[in-house]
């Protein structure tokens, strides 16, 4: 078992998208602890951390598929919301975990 000094406000949101889509093992680590830290027991619960913010990268990737202003349909607002949770809550996440344990981090 490991804890994780984590940013409160990411935590935040990391149980918001895990309560949202009914992931309960996230949903269940995520209450663990304080609000500024993370309690992981093993490789699996971090993957599964990981995973649900790659589940929602993707999402939001599907739902802004013109941030890439190399895209002939480029589209600035689609740039901002994508990167604000690419650059947000996923990189902290991945960041955070990953200096932790060798999780899977494809996306």
């Amino acid at each position: 078992m490991k804890t994780i000094a984590f940013p409160s406000s990411v935590k935040a949101e990391l149980l918001s998208i895990a309560t949202s889509n009914k992931y309960q093992q996230v949903i269940d680590i995520l209450r663990r602890g304080r609000d500024d830290e993370l309690i992981i027991n093993d490789l699996i619960e971090a993957q599964a951390i990981v995973d649900t913010v790659r589940a929602k990268l993707i999402d939001t990737q599907l739902k802004y598929p013109n941030w890439d202003d190399e895209l002939p349909n480029y589209n600035e607002d689609h740039e901002e919301a994508f990167q604000d949770f690419q650059m947000g809550v996923f990189e902290k996440t991945v960041s955070y975990i990953s200096h932790e344990f060798d999780v899977r981090i494809m996306t």
